[in-house]
């Protein structure tokens, strides 16, 4: 029609005519659904470009300024070129007709331009993220009081939710007090946008009230992460699969992310929640039609296999493993260096602890994954994901069984040491914490050079950690820390008479505190066997006793580390039993000797001359020693 009417209305002779229908039909062109979009706007964009001909600022300022305004959507909207460039084209225009649209003259039109201006802004990608976004909360403020909550009751809504929106993605300021901002704009905004009247407007102000809450930073988490479930929940009363299968995918991947983060309730019920949540979001979002999503969707489902503590572990780190490999058929480093890197980093952590296979392998690979991440996650551009790499790969390295033991914990002290350069205890304090933990751990193991410098720093970095790992806030890493420091102590050689020994057997009585056999039965026995290795070298003290304590702690860790499911723990502790029993003084010394016999037989069940000859080695010639002394007696 429009096109039509051209034909008689033309610039010579109807110009203001001719104007109008070229604005006419460049909405017509922006609003075409099919078709292709880019070439749609460019069309809009010719046509309000031939409006403006006529439509000078001086001859006709409204529909200038209006016509202006139809510009920087246009740009806004164009899918193709140079997004930045685009936007700030759309800004220029914005800012064009603001000069017309004064808020005395055009008070409605000045705010929805301010609005216009205001959602350039914090998409711009370009500059710095957190001016455009300050910008585009001045513009959108600026507009605020053009609308009434009775005369303009849409308009007045979704002015909120976009101020909303910027404030909950705000980087800078108090990140509580920004989204507890972005809260209150989504609550006055769902006065207006009620289920009734405005059910999609309803469903997605929801779901943006569940993102704030689920990235609150303070308060209750699980009941934080409560509430966003509760919001994903209601807003999938309106996004259905058959109505809006889109918006349902997306926001099924938000009730999985929340779900996977619950740190309260039955921690592999939440996750198979998660995955079916995930799993659900794929049914729309394929890799053909939507393959950031799609990707994005399988590095979550990854994750949750990773985490998942029920099942077979080595089955749930595969899929995990074939979920990070799909995604990265998407995540190249070409097109999305960032995501690309993430998932590398994922694909490490599974790759670390996969425990079917070579271990050596798994770990190479982990090793090869870090390594790459790192080559788009450099300290200068992404110093925290830098870091937390860095502190994977030395984890890997302090893991690593085969080639030069020590070589590999000095490169796994290098990786820590340099993560530390990022994790300062001021800026990052728990990861500052883990990393020195670890760093501790290291020198702990590190044999080479002065093995009692080592050991010494192994308690600083230990003690260090404790600075922040407290028991009343993280019981956890405290008596993990604590067991570290023990372990230290227990093999420090200086100063003699048994004092490290004491203080190794303070560290991991404090550890029990926390790791009971209810509750952390796996940690409690690893204390146990450390509290027996350090009882059965006691030199001062009551001999006897301080050996009955020792069989009394490998008895104990027994009860958790069985053969059938700790086979190593359980040969290390057997072994360690069959030395106290060995060196026991007292009863019959017969008896002692034929259970120490007993217990590294055990222990050569697991310890084969293919898999561990050293140990098979040692134990043998021990045995043998034994029977000969028995049969002596």
């Amino acid at each position: 029609c429009c096109q039509a009417a051209l034909q008689v209305y033309t610039e010579a002779d109807f110009p203001y005519e001719w104007a109008d229908t070229q604005s006419n039909l460049s909405l017509a062109y922006s609003s075409l659904p099919r078709g292709d979009r880019t070439e749609n706007l460019r069309r809009a964009i010719d046509c309000c470009q031939a409006a403006l001909q006529v439509y000078t600022e001086a001859d006709f300022p409204y529909e200038c300024a209006h016509t202006q305004n139809n510009l920087g959507l246009a740009y806004s909207d164009l899918p193709t070129g140079d997004r930045s460039q685009n936007l700030r084209r759309a800004m220029g225009y914005y800012e064009a007709a603001l000069q017309v649209y004064t808020e005395t003259d055009f008070p409605h039109e000045r705010a929805r331009t301010q609005t216009n201006l205001g959602l350039a802004y914090s998409c711009l990608p370009t500059g710095d993220r957190s001016e455009n976004l300050q910008r585009a909360i001045d513009c959108y403020q600026a507009g605020l009081g053009a609308f009434s909550e009775t005369d303009f009751a849409h308009e007045w809504a979704a002015m909120r939710v976009n101020l909303a929106g910027i404030y909950a993605n705000l980087p800078t300021g108090d990140r509580n007090e920004n989204l507890r901002r972005a809260i209150e704009y989504y609550q006055a905004a769902v006065r207006v946008f009620t289920k009734v009247d405005f059910p999609r407007e309803w469903a997605h102000t929801q779901c943006c009230m569940g993102g704030a809450h689920a990235d609150l930073p303070t308060g209750d988490r699980s009941e934080n992460l409560r509430r966003a479930m509760g919001y994903y929940e209601a807003a999938l009363q309106v996004y259905t699969e058959a109505n809006f299968p889109h918006e349902w995918a997306a926001t099924q991947n938000m009730l999985g992310v929340a779900y996977k983060s619950l740190p309260t309730g039955d921690r592999g019920e939440n996750l198979r929640c998660a995955i079916e949540c995930y799993e659900a979001t794929l049914r729309v979002h394929t890799e053909a039609d939507f393959p950031q999503s799609w990707a994005g969707t399988l590095n979550n489902l990854g994750n949750a296999y990773w985490y998942l503590p029920t099942g077979d572990r080595g089955e749930n780190l595969r899929r995990a493993i074939a979920c990070y490999h799909a995604a990265l058929r998407v995540y190249t480093e070409a097109d999305f260096p960032s995501q690309w890197a993430m998932t590398q980093n994922n694909l490490g952590l599974a790759y670390s602890d996969l425990p079917a296979g070579d271990p050596s392998q798994n770990l190479r690979h982990a090793i090869d994954c870090y390594d790459a991440a790192l080559r788009v996650y450099t300290e200068a551009e992404f110093p925290a994901e830098w870091a937390g790499t860095q502190a994977n790969l030395g984890n890997a390295y302090c893991c690593l069984p085969t080639r030069d033991r020590g070589d590999n914990l000095r490169k796994a002290i290098g990786c820590y040491q340099a993560a530390l350069r990022v994790y300062t205890e001021a800026d990052f304090p728990q990861d500052w914490a883990m990393t020195q933990h670890n760093l501790a751990v290291a020198y702990a193991e590190l044999r080479t050079d002065d093995r009692n410098d080592n050991l010494r720093r192994a308690i600083d970095c230990a003690e260090s950690a404790l600075r922040v790992r407290t028991e009343a806030e993280f019981p956890r890493e405290w008596a993990t820390t604590q067991n570290v420091l023990g372990i230290a102590h227990s093999n420090l050689s200086m100063p003699p008479g048994g004092e490290n020994l004491r203080r190794a057997i303070d560290c991991y009585h404090a550890a029990l505190r926390v790791f009971t056999e209810d509750d952390f039965p796996w940690d409690w026995a690893a204390t146990q066997k450390n509290l027996g290795i350090a009882y059965s070298r006691l030199p001062a003290g009551d001999r006897h006793e301080n050996v009955q304590h020792a069989i009394d702690c490998f008895q104990r860790a027994l009860r958790v580390y069985t053969e059938a499911g700790f086979p190593q723990d359980w040969a290390a502790t057997q072994d360690g039993l069959g030395a106290v029993y060995a060196d026991l003084p007292t009863g019959d010394r017969n008896e002692n000797l034929r259970r120490s016999i007993d217990c590294y037989r055990a222990a050569l069940r697991i310890y084969t001359e293919v898999d561990y000859p050293d140990d098979w080695a040692r134990l043998t010639k021990a045995v043998n020693q034994l029977r000969t002394s028995v049969e002596r007696q």
